[in-house]
């Protein structure tokens, strides 16, 4: 169904190794049915700024990348030697830079590309890098891996009558500020509308479904 795409992975895959092992399984799996795919991995497992206790947006952002960087290591270990890590901060003598051409080039030797760092610079979340990476490497998707089984009316953990949304436009969650991309993500992506699967990344296979057509969360498109 698609060729190449971003994946948003949370943080929180990270918090717990079974759990992570069963999800590189699936990340293999695209390899093996050469689905061409770049992770931008997230961090808040280790820090989150939103909940961060002081007011300086530069520490906590400075916080967060180095956070995904951490497992962009760990998960690069686990998917050798089908993945490479690459990193949007300069890390030289530890783990490659981002670049545009060599990102592509590992896509076309068949490697899962993880890209960790956010976009490298402050005040972006790694949304706004996930929706960068989609435009630089013209994806034909953006995967958002999450804990929720899609995009809901309301916040299903508070309101019991939240409906799932199967399908949306990009206006319809720009004006209803559904919590789907942050709105800098949104701003990136309004002229060249990449369609958004978000999906629980928690439920078994749900990644495979995806790759093979079937209609698993909330599109976005």
């Amino acid at each position: 169904m698609y060729r190449r795409g971003i994946l948003k992975l949370t943080g929180e895959v990270f918090s717990n190794s079974q759990r992570l092992q069963n999800i590189a399984k699936e990340l293999k799996y695209c390899v093996k049915n050469k689905f061409q795919l770049v992770i931008v991995v997230g961090g808040g497992n280790f820090f989150r700024g939103r909940d961060a206790k002081f007011n300086n947006q530069l520490i906590i952002d400075r916080a967060g990348m180095l956070g995904t960087v951490i497992n962009g290591i760990l998960l690069e270990y686990i998917l050798r030697p089908t993945a490479i890590h690459l990193s949007a901060l300069n890390l030289e003598g530890m783990i490659e830079s981002y670049q545009v051409e060599k990102a592509l080039k590992y896509l076309k030797d068949n490697k899962i590309v993880i890209v960790s760092g956010g976009s490298g610079l402050p005040y972006f979340s790694t949304d706004t890098a996930s929706a960068l990476r989609a435009l630089e490497l013209n994806a034909d998707v953006i995967l958002k891996a999450t804990n929720v089984d899609g995009i809901y009316s309301a916040d299903p953990k508070i309101s019991p009558n939240a409906k799932l949304l199967k399908t949306i436009s990009y206006e319809q969650a720009i004006k209803q500020n559904l919590k789907v991309i942050d709105q800098q993500a949104f701003a990136l992506l309004k002229d060249h509308p990449i369609p958004i699967v978000v999906f629980n990344v928690f439920k078994e296979n749900n990644l495979k479904k995806i790759l093979k057509g079937e209609k698993i969360g909330s599109l976005v498109c």
